[in-house]
């Protein structure tokens, strides 16, 4: 239950620090730190692989989503590859 709640909270904080300019250098280095938590880890895939569209999504960087760097899949390191590595590695794969 207490992943749950922190992985919800966590992702929907990086979310709103994700689309506010001063604030999208920040998400980026704190994400690294929430990755930690394996809700964040769910939360945040699933997130990213919802703003998805016709198998090209878009490249994650510090200074915000960037639309016009799409990648062609979902599994990639900049969208969902790193948060699901981050969970085989907490899972103890």
């Amino acid at each position: 239950f207490l992943n749950f709640l922190t992985g919800l909270a966590l992702m929907i904080t990086s979310f709103v620090l994700g689309l506010i300019e001063s604030t999208q250098g920040i998400n980026f280095t704190l994400k690294y730190f929430f990755r930690l938590l394996p809700g964040f880890c769910l939360g945040d895939g699933l997130l990213q692989m919802s703003l998805c569209q016709k198998g090209q999504c878009p490249r994650l960087t510090s200074t915000g989503y960037d639309m016009r760097g799409l990648i062609d899949t979902p599994m990639s390191p900049q969208v969902t590859g790193l948060s699901i590595t981050y969970l085989a590695v907490e899972g103890g794969g």
